[in-house]
């Protein structure tokens, strides 16, 4: 937690396992220290009875993934929710893995970053998707890693293609290490 910027605006950028991933990261943010969590998720959530009721409640912004130029203007509205100042949280995954092995990260998701010139913090979330899956009973082994924040001037010059590859490998070596102990 100690790497997560004491009320600023910012980008959070995650791996996605499970439905639950977004309560974890609203479970452990102290709105005393910390700027109140947004999310962008997929368009398809606002069908979704049992998220409506949820989604309306936070700043969730939505990107229709079939319409991918819908993404520029839900950028720009994000930009001004983290002027408030606000995390905003994004599963560059695109959907949700069900596993331990991590999706390739979409380099689309790391452009409200740019857009908004605010720090990065790569997040970690390990073994959420036990949560909902019946072989794991009893206790659920789940963690979650905030990484070092990564600043604008460490980014800003590089291609949202290399920025993806490098906290996709930040999030995908602490999960090895984790599995490995």
């Amino acid at each position: 937690m100690e790497n997560w910027p004491k009320r600023k605006g910012c980008v959070m950028v995650a791996n996605h396992q499970s439905n639950f991933d977004p309560l974890l990261v609203l479970s452990v943010n102290d709105y005393s220290l910390y700027a109140p969590l947004g999310f962008i998720a997929k368009e398809e959530l606002k069908k979704s009875h049992l998220a409506r009721r949820f989604i309306f409640l936070i700043d969730v912004l939505f990107i229709d993934r079939n319409n991918p130029r819908t993404a520029i203007t839900t950028f720009q509205e994000a930009k001004e929710l983290i002027r408030i100042p606000r995390t905003m949280m994004i599963f560059p995954e695109g959907t949700r893995s069900h596993q331990q092995e991590m999706q390739e990260f979409k380099a689309g998701a790391f452009n409200m970053a740019y857009q908004s010139y605010v720090p990065i913090i790569p997040v970690t979330i390990i073994n959420s998707y036990q949560i909902f899956d019946r072989k794991y009973k009893g206790k659920k082994d789940i963690h979650l890693i905030f990484h070092k924040v990564i600043e604008p001037s460490e980014f800003i010059k590089l291609s949202t293609d290399v920025l993806s590859k490098q906290v996709f490998n930040i999030t995908l070596i602490v999960k090895l290490k984790r599995t490995l102990i």
